[in-house]
């Protein structure tokens, strides 16, 4: 064809392609996985370093859930960086910035979340959105459903206070922390975590929560029984104006000084029971202040006993499992632990990882587990799991030492020794390690890098040995020789 040169081409305007994308809502699949992918992180004011979430085979990560433990020295900042991941997600949703001086800061995260890979950037104390590497308006941006679970009384994690920038749907706690300086009860948790029966979709859902009952040696049955305030009390009818529709309307059928009560057996009851119990219009009236007293009721052989009474290990492991399949209302789901294994006998903290696994079955979830116990590394998942080693040098600098390996059913030395670099008194596999290393040695099979590098972390070890320890002796004497 040829040029007509009668009629030019002009050019009436600019077409931005990056705001184009920019306006786009990315389609989100239910099915496609979560999971947190790698963020640039500042300790201490120090140069920011990135982790990686990388899972140990990407070709054997079946499944859903995947597992992410960082391990470390006290004092590294593990628990502060649970926080921080926090405070990055909530203000992001919310538009933003934190202004509050850090330890630990966030530079930029990364996430794959329903087939769309997001990242969120701090940019001169405004944030920037990303969707699959173009730039995004912050309200097209998708974000997952974050579970904060502890039991530790001095916890990091924010509670959500009234109107305040976690009082957001995408945002659970549950923890000891009611307020700034009120300790919860287990009965205050209790009623927290059944507000949330609402959101439960699925009645395996409820399942769940009956299996854990019978693994920390319960019946199936919770009941909750309270009392509503005296009507001609003027306090509490100042607070009633102030309670949601539903809420007033259910206070409406029940305003009286009666005794009620609330039974629901997880094992036998159906889905549309349990969401026809109005457990969140009473806690509401719980936090209302509008109840004169109430009490949660746990069973064994049929005996009745207080929640209040359980022990810490018993309502630890009955709340971790609780919290997270009654909050999960989202098909994508962060769930961030610090130190699960609080008051946990070593035959249930064996089992944290499992439970939890198969309490979330179906979702598409990531587990963020800052943790100081053995068993927990032992028993990730192979293929969808990863151990972050957060330690200080010699310098007191941060540094990041992933634990390239599949930890899944490695022997308590093992870990102790190649996760936690320490060891006990007359550690087996330190010794095997010792053995094997001077048999390569003697039998020249072995590199001299690769001895250097056996030499670097055998020095290590041995910095955590006690003096009159024959192991240490024997390391030293290898390490001294062959220098």
């Amino acid at each position: 064809m040829e040029d007509n040169n009668d009629f030019p081409l002009k050019i009436v305007g600019k077409i931005d392609l990056d705001q184009i994308s920019g306006k786009r809502i990315p389609i989100i699949e239910k099915n496609k996985l979560f999971r947190i992918i790698s963020m640039k992180v500042s300790f201490w004011n120090q140069s920011p370093i990135e982790i990686k979430f990388d899972v140990n085979n990407e070709e054997l990560a079946e499944g859903n859930r995947f597992f992410s433990l960082l391990i470390g020295s006290n004092g590294v900042g593990k628990s502060s960086l649970l926080r921080e991941v926090i405070d990055m997600l909530v203000y992001a949703r919310n538009g933003e910035e934190n202004t509050k001086n850090k330890q630990i800061e966030i530079q930029w995260l990364k996430y794959s979340l329903g087939g769309h890979e997001f990242l969120i950037e701090r940019a001169q104390n405004e944030f920037k959105y990303h969707c699959n590497g173009n730039y995004t308006k912050g309200e097209k941006m998708s974000y997952p459903l974050i579970i904060a679970s502890t039991m530790g009384m001095f916890d990091k994690f924010p509670y959500r206070k009234p109107n305040g920038p976690y009082d957001t749907p995408m945002y659970s706690y549950v923890g000891p922390r009611a307020s700034s300086n009120i300790i919860a009860t287990k009965t205050y948790l209790m009623m927290q975590m059944l507000a949330n029966l609402n959101n439960v979709k699925q009645k395996r859902q409820l399942t769940k929560i009956a299996e854990v009952l019978r693994f920390i040696g319960y019946d199936t049955t919770i009941v909750l029984r309270f009392k509503v305030k005296d009507s001609t009390d003027s306090k509490a009818e100042a607070n009633k104006q102030k309670l949601s529709k539903k809420c007033k309307q259910y206070l409406a059928l029940i305003d009286n000084q009666v005794e009620r009560a609330v039974d629901l057996n997880f094992a036998d009851t159906t889905l549309q029971y349990a969401k026809g119990l109005h457990l969140a219009e009473i806690n509401e009236l719980r936090q209302a202040k509008l109840l004169s007293w109430q009490r949660c009721y746990l069973y064994r052989d049929g005996k009745e006993i207080e929640c209040n009474k359980l022990s810490s290990g018993e309502f630890n492991m009955l709340s971790i499992v609780m919290s997270v399949v009654l909050a999960a209302d989202n098909n994508h789901v962060l769930v961030l632990l610090d130190e699960p294994e609080i008051s946990q006998h070593p035959n249930w903290q064996i089992d944290i990882i499992s439970n939890l696994d198969k309490a979330l079955e179906g979702y598409n979830c990531h587990f963020m587990i800052a943790t100081h116990c053995h068993f927990l590394v032992s028993n990730l998942p192979t293929g969808r799991s990863n151990v972050i080693d957060i330690e200080k040098d010699t310098q007191r600098i941060v540094e990041i030492l992933p634990l390239k390996a599949n930890t899944y059913g490695w022997s308590a030395e093992e870990v102790l020794l190649r996760a936690f670099k320490m060891t006990t008194d007359r550690n087996r596999y330190l010794a095997e390690v010792v053995g094997g290393l001077l048999n390569k040695i003697a039998k020249n099979e072995i590199a001299i890098a690769k001895v250097q590098a056996e030499l670097q972390f055998l020095k290590k070890v041995s910095a955590n040995l006690r003096d009159i320890d024959p192991m240490k002796k024997i390391i030293n004497t290898i390490v001294n020789e062959f220098e």
